[in-house]
Parts: structure tokens; sequence; C-alpha cells
């Protein structure tokens, strides 16, 4: 099999060219609104800390994990 030289210049090149086109700016989704519930107890420590530190916008977390989300005051649970 013999190589086009001047095909994989040109190919190489053009891809090159459209990555440097390509648009770099982020855009971001806005998230679902969330309501987690549950005890206060060691299962909901990761929740807390994630809904304070990691998560754009404000969580509600309240507490009756179960009886919440049966009833539908909750998407999450622990």
């Amino acid at each position: 099999m013999a190589f086009d030289m001047k095909r994989v210049v040109f190919f190489t090149l053009a891809g090159l060219l459209m990555q440097g086109c390509a648009s770099t700016a982020k855009v971001e989704v806005p998230l679902a609104p969330i309501r987690v519930s549950g005890s206060y107890w060691i299962e909901l420590s990761p929740v807390l800390v994630a809904a304070k530190a990691f998560y754009p916008q404000q969580i509600p977390v309240g507490e009756g994990g179960i009886t919440r989300i049966t009833s539908g005051e909750a998407e999450l649970a622990t």
C-alpha cells in the first residue's frame, strides 16, 4: 500500500485548521433544581458536603427521607 504524502499533509493541515476554528466558549446549561431529604446521620454527610461545596445552585436539604420522597416533596432521599 502506497501512501500519498500530499493527501496525508492536506488532511492533517485541514484537521488542524478546523480544530483551530472550533469554538472554545463553554456553554453552561442550568441544572435542574432538586430537593434532597434524609436523616441527619452519616449517610447524609456526602450530600450536605456536595450541596454546600460543589453544586453550583442552592440545594434545599430537609429532614424526613422516605416520607418526603414518597409524597413527592423530594427528588432524592437517604
